[in-house]
């Protein structure tokens, strides 16, 4: 499996200084304000960057100054090292982000390298003085630089929150818009629909899923229009009516997106699937069906989420766990030591620990 390993980080948002080391499932707790949801900006920003969309990046979230830590005043510049693995082979990429004119950050000291373990040291692949995007897929380096791209790019942050009228998943979309699942399930209906038709037993298996957490629902309705678009509409149990995506609950909704994800097919998987809090607006039984899933799916892709639940937090093992913290104005990160937990756990649920704060990651 492809993994992000470790990601070394000074002067991002919350972020002053931190080394983390990730594994398959990683499983962000702290309070809010900790700065869970920076880590998870980073990697969007990181998806962002390799898909020469930085700008767009830096301009969405507000300019250069909010995404430095503390400010302009106070850091001039952002630094990355991020130690991946693709096909057993270890890589590092490294960068620095400045503040440029029009309230850009532009990219300095850019490198990727290759770990040779013929001489057990670091070999420089690509390296850059810099510019407003990444020369990762200029010409004369995209084949070196392919490592990079593929697993960066293919890392996804999903939103699934927002559940109004006006919503992308409650829209129709093209059919033909199938190769992967959008990061706010715009096109959930055209992958559904092909995977009915590429692997039932994996369509099979995402509406029974789907109906444990809601009984009343039988099957998906996935017929396009004249225009070639789709819609998610549904059936209910003994009935012969269809329904559209707006008569679901918010829950429901969310549910429903989080199951197509972590249950399609095993080549149609991202590198990294990246949740913040998708325990959002779930009843506790749906909160164990999807943490489940989570787990699965951490079999075959890296999985990074972030929860404020605790009840979340029992369905997931203490080794799993990263522990977020504000001291002071930064963020802290760091494992808890589950040799000290083992008593603990003998008595209480992981989710338990942390609400009595003794492992941290607590309002106080």
């Amino acid at each position: 499996m492809n993994l992000l390993k470790r990601i070394k980080l000074d002067g991002f948002r919350s972020i002053k200084n931190m080394d983390l080391e990730l594994g398959p499932l990683n499983v962000l707790i702290g309070a809010n304000g900790s700065g869970k949801s920076n880590l998870v900006a980073f990697l969007e920003l990181m998806n962002e960057l390799s898909t020469i969309r930085l700008q767009q990046f830096v301009a969405r979230t507000g300019g250069a100054n909010p995404n430095l830590h503390l400010g302009l005043k106070i850091t001039q510049r952002i630094n990355a090292d991020l130690d991946f693995e693709m096909d057993e082979t270890k890589y590092r990429y490294a960068f620095g982000l400045i503040p440029a004119a029009g309230s850009r950050l532009a990219l300095v000291d850019e490198h990727l390298m290759q770990f040779n373990t013929a001489d057990s040291g670091w070999q420089t692949l690509v390296i850059s003085t810099g510019g407003m995007e990444t020369t990762m897929a200029d010409s004369a380096v995209r084949d070196v630089s392919l490592p990079f791209r593929r697993f960066f790019n293919n890392g996804q942050v999903f939103h699934f929150q927002d559940t109004s009228s006006t919503a992308p998943m409650l829209q129709s979309c093209f059919l033909g818009d199938n190769q992967r699942l959008r990061h706010n399930a715009l096109n959930l209906a055209p992958m559904l629909y092909r995977w009915r038709s590429e692997n039932a037993e994996v369509y099979k298996r995402i509406v029974d899923t789907v109906s444990l957490i809601a009984p009343f629902f039988e099957d998906f309705e996935l017929v396009p229009d004249g225009n070639r678009t789709l819609m998610l509409k549904w059936k209910q149990r003994d009935s012969d009516l269809i329904w559209d995506p707006s008569s679901l609950s918010d829950g429901t909704l969310r549910s429903i997106c989080l199951i197509a994800l972590l249950l399609q097919p095993e080549r149609d998987l991202p590198a990294c699937i990246i949740v913040d809090e998708p325990e959002l607006g779930l009843h506790p039984y749906a909160q164990a069906i999807i943490a489940g899933l989570f787990r699965a799916a951490s079999v075959h892709t890296q999985v990074i989420i972030s929860t404020q639940s605790c009840t979340f937090l029992d369905y997931f093992e203490p080794e799993n766990v990263v522990v977020v913290e504000r001291k002071k104005s930064a963020s802290d990160f760091r494992r808890p030591p589950t040799a000290f937990l083992d008593d603990w756990l003998k008595d209480y649920s992981l989710g338990e620990i942390w609400q009595k704060n003794v492992i941290g990651g607590g309002p106080y």
